[in-house]
């Protein structure tokens, strides 16, 4: 590519990382119905399934974010990922039942447990 009569060489193009796929608690909404769940996925996996129309929900290291969540309520200290992409979430502690508040960090990669106003 000549670039002012300076000859620029292009690099490789990078390819995209692979997804990975993920475990453990997710807070995963429904792209076809809207329905938003709590999941478990005891081992590594890409879906899950959602339990109001049976559609398979995308799940990988790329499409969701880490979520954070620390209950003001009980203490319980709660570690999700989600596929949300509102700034502000809530998701129920596991422990006491109470919505705790996310909000999406200002880079955008993941929820952390509001402050109380």
């Amino acid at each position: 590519m000549s670039m002012g009569g300076v000859e620029a060489e292009e690099g490789p193009e990078e390819e995209p990382e692979e997804a990975r796929p993920v475990k453990g608690f997710l807070a995963v909404k429904c792209d076809i119905c809207g329905d938003r769940r709590i999941a478990f996925l005891k081992d590594y996996d890409m879906a899950c399934l959602c339990h109001t129309c049976g559609a398979e929900i995308e799940v990988n290291e790329r499409n969701t974010k880490l979520a954070f969540a620390n209950c003001q309520n009980c203490g319980n200290e709660l570690y999700y990922r989600t596929n949300f992409t509102a700034q502000i979430i809530h998701i129920p502690c596991k422990r006491c039942g109470r919505d705790i508040r996310l909000e999406l960090s200002e880079d955008g990669a993941d929820y952390k447990t509001a402050e109380l106003e």
